[in-house]
């Protein structure tokens, strides 16, 4: 069994820099990196790099983690004999005892695994935790947003999942290449990976999530300001389910309302309120309408 690693980046050199020295010291079969359009001279270093695992994929322009993910997951599809890929972020790494961690598990070439994601103090990654079940209609949103642990994984044991963080996503080459038409590049970021793990529960595709497989991601996990554009995306992406899932989607009417009052509520104390609130409007309107961002 061999491993390759896709990473998506976009002018975040500072942090890639840690990521690349960190997936380099690993046995990676391939390390592929999209570089989203980036302007930052994260080019000319990829340029620099002399290792003959490292491949760099470049886009003119920045499609997002979506775009990024799906350009790369096509690419290796189509170029690399690879058993396994690796997904995630220019901010995330694996840990150094991944490899070692991933041969005590008995990998299903038939299954789509999700790392543990911590922060770097340790601290698991709210937003990289997979679902046990969606909660679906008042009583479980109520019971969601009062206790999450009823539908998330225990972080100290392997469970089935219903979603996957595309920080962390360990899937078969053969998965993926019937698979790479669910990454949606039109959503830009955010649920892009909740869209392609439906997609596989739909096609009866098992998703497990594997509790002693560490991916670090190096972000700020609590922070309470989300900047207004990234507001836009999670609204408009939630309510843009409806239309490519129904009544099927993974995020219900109630769940979508509760999200909606939790942004709005943020919007008083958030210190570009009149940006975040328009934000909040326009990602509800084209999320209704279907339409695609103005970035």
């Amino acid at each position: 069994m061999n491993i390759s690693s896709l990473i998506v980046t976009y002018n975040r050199l500072d942090k890639l820099k840690k990521t690349v020295e960190a997936t380099l010291a690993l046995p990676f079969k391939f390390v592929v990196i999209v570089d989203n359009g980036s302007t930052d001279g994260t080019a000319e270093w990829l340029n620099n790099i002399i290792n003959e695992r490292l491949i760099v994929l470049s886009s003119t322009v920045n499609t997002g983690g979506a775009g990024g993910f799906k350009l790369g997951a096509e690419w290796i599809v189509k170029n690399l004999d690879t058993d396994w890929v690796l997904f995630y972020d220019d901010d995330a790494y694996p840990n150094d005892d991944f490899f070692s961690r991933i041969k005590t598990e008995e990998l299903n070439n038939n299954t789509v695994y999700a790392c543990n994601i911590v922060d770097t103090s340790g601290v698991r990654c709210k937003m990289n935790i997979p679902w046990r079940k969606h909660p679906h209609g008042f009583r479980e949103n109520i019971e969601y947003q009062l206790d999450p642990n009823r539908y998330i994984p225990d972080a100290t044991k392997n469970e089935s999942v219903v979603s996957v963080s595309f920080v962390g996503m360990i899937i078969s080459i053969a998965i993926l290449a019937d698979s790479t038409k669910y990454i949606y590049d039109e959503l830009f970021i955010y649920f892009d990976d909740v869209y392609f793990g439906h997609h596989l529960r739909l096609n009866n595709v098992p998703i497990i999530f594997l509790s002693k497989v560490i991916v670090v991601h190096d972000v700020n996990s609590r922070s309470t300001h989300i900047p207004p554009w990234k507001v836009y995306y999670l609204i408009r992406n939630m309510i843009y389910s409806k239309s490519f899932f129904g009544n099927g989607s993974p995020f219900d009417w109630m769940y979508i309302t509760l999200r909606l009052i939790k942004y709005t509520l943020l919007a008083f104390r958030h210190p570009e309120s009149i940006k975040y609130i328009k934000k909040i409007i326009g990602g509800v309107r084209d999320g209704i309408y279907k339409h695609k961002a103005g970035r």
